[in-house]
């Protein structure tokens, strides 16, 4: 796929609350939890993160828990070779799983590099400052060796983005990060460069408004955040791949920014934005119904009834059409399904009963929460072709059913949360 480069932004140099995975510490089974970390007093006396060699891999669920089969159905029922391609995600600094609920998994689309997960814990023991029951942001890179075909994830450090001024802990709630990264030109990874997220607290930035959720970006390199001043109270967040644009609905409209200014850009309440790679087109939900918008002249097309809207990052190539949305995955009344934009023409497949649906980049890999299983459905755009990719993607080993997911660019990683609580990431396989 060969994509355009786009200018990005950057919003500052300083470093925020990093906790690696510690090194020699495997990623426990679910169900064990370790102390909190230490207290990281202020962002400005932070290290940066810990290089690789400092960070332990990704290790298999059951590694050192020989009788595990034994006493877990659930995990006795899956076969080992799937079951070794899942990995605790979100975790402690000794790399056991957090005391609390993890939700709103997101990927950064940098080609099959997917170098960023970012998501929302109310766990206290995966980083500090917060405060017991807040809902926190957190950012984990990736680390080892990264080829281009998609080798197995490695999880690196953990980093806390919701942090108050000062390095103080964050006085309200924060979730639903999103995060740039696109695919660039010969397949190669575009480097994610922001990410974003809402936010009740009044202490991350300067006049955030008391007691309405607001939207907030950051570097993924550090620095201080930025509101994005917007009326209403958020709803959403998106940024497109290369950083150029970042889109807030709220509860008066769908808002863009784009080099420091905002504008609106559709009126009323409006919910779940996905914007195209270079930012040209914004898939969103309004009153039930799935609309696209191009930025520029603001004109808009209705695609189907539903909610929960997830596009793909736009064409890669076409000229006029370069940067358009080509298919949007989306539930109605329950059900999962995807809406391929051919011209006119919108056609439509059914998945089945799911929760927590995403899109890859391309438009053709489907993921959504089954029961406690991950379903992967992978349908080619134009052809119609099926990828095959049925079965189930990953399990919740507590029995538990799935609350969320996010695919990566080329379906070759899928995070997801359980309503137990963990975070995991499951390696589909190589290119």
């Amino acid at each position: 796929m060969a994509l355009a480069v786009v200018a990005t932004c950057a919003l500052g140099t300083a470093v925020g609350p990093t906790v690696a995975s510690g090194a020699g510490a495997p990623a426990a089974p679910i169900g064990s939890h370790a102390a909190p970390a230490g207290t990281v007093a202020n962002a400005a006396d932070v290290a940066p993160a810990a290089p690789a060699a400092d960070v332990a891999p990704a290790t298999p669920f059951g590694a050192g828990v020989p009788d595990r089969d034994a006493v877990d159905p659930v995990r006795a029922a899956i076969h080992p070779k799937r079951l070794a391609k899942m990995t605790l995600l979100g975790r402690t600094p000794a790399g056991s799983e957090p005391d609390g609920v993890a939700t709103d998994p997101a990927i950064s689309h940098d080609s099959r590099a997917n170098r960023y997960v970012a998501y929302t814990s109310t766990a206290t023991s995966i980083a500090t400052p917060v405060e017991r029951g807040r809902r926190n942001v957190y950012l984990v890179r990736r680390t080892g060796t990264v080829s281009m075909d998609a080798n197995a994830w490695e999880v690196g450090p953990t980093r806390l983005l919701s942090v108050g001024m000062g390095g103080v802990a964050a006085d309200g709630d924060s979730w639903g990060a999103a995060l740039s990264g696109y695919t660039d030109r010969g397949d190669r990874p575009g480097k994610p460069r922001l990410y974003g997220f809402l936010s009740v607290a009044t202490n991350l930035v300067a006049g955030a408004p008391v007691g309405v959720p607001h939207a907030v970006i950051g570097n993924v390199d550090g620095g201080p955040l930025v509101r994005v001043p917007t009326p209403g109270a958020a709803t959403g967040i998106a940024i497109a791949g290369d950083s150029s644009i970042v889109a807030v609905t709220t509860t008066r409209g769908l808002y863009v920014r784009r080099g420091g200014k905002v504008r609106r850009i559709v009126g009323g309440v409006v919910r779940s934005p996905s914007v195209t790679y270079n930012g040209r087109q914004i898939a969103y939900e309004k009153r039930g119904r799935i609309y696209v918008v191009t930025v520029a002249d603001r004109k808009r097309r209705e695609i189907a009834r539903g909610t929960e809207p997830r596009a793909d990052n736009g064409a890669p190539t076409g000229g006029k059409v370069r940067g358009f949305i080509r298919a949007i995955a989306y539930r109605r009344g329950g059900e999962v399904l995807r809406a391929e934009i051919r011209g006119r023409r919108v056609l439509t497949r059914r998945y089945g009963a799911g929760v927590g649906t995403t899109l890859n980049a391309g438009g053709s890999a489907v993921a959504f929460g089954q029961g406690q299983n991950v379903r992967l459905r992978v349908d080619l755009l134009n052809d119609g072709k099926h990828g095959g990719y049925k079965l189930p993607q990953g399990t919740c080993m507590d029995g538990t059913a799935v609350t969320g997911t996010a695919v990566s660019s080329r379906y070759n990683y899928i995070a997801f949360t359980c309503g137990g609580g963990a975070l995991i990431l499951q390696y589909v396989g190589p290119k």
